[in-house]
């Protein structure tokens, strides 16, 4: 975060559109500058293993997920199931969703 060396307000980007060049420009007192870097802003995306878990919410309406007739839901004893492969850093994991619209439950296959 830049500030004006004019009034001490933060600079905001702008286009230099004649120049083709970022400046930073002061919205107090107008007062611009060249940017020092042509960042404008850095998103850090960070996921934990568990952060990378599936939404399971209504995936079994998705015709377009691979199904199963084999799998039998322990909560109601369904038979079809959408699942999906989950690869972690070190391993790959198969996750089950029961295709039932009212259980919704999901498992790890082991």
């Amino acid at each position: 975060m830049e500030f004006c060396r004019q009034c001490n307000h933060m600079l905001y980007p702008v286009e230099n559109k004649n120049e083709r060049r970022l400046d930073m420009m002061c919205k107090n007192c107008e007062f611009t500058e060249t940017a020092k870097n042509n960042c404008v802003y850095v998103h850090h995306i960070t996921e934990k293993e568990e952060e990378k878990s599936i939404s399971w919410k209504d995936v079994h309406f998705d015709l377009t997920l691979p199904r199963t007739f084999n799998a039998k839901c322990t909560r109601c004893d369904y038979t079809e199931a959408v699942y999906k492969q989950v690869k972690y850093s070190d391993s790959v994991s198969l996750f089950c969703v029961c295709a039932n619209p009212g259980c919704g439950h999901h498992w790890k296959e082991t």
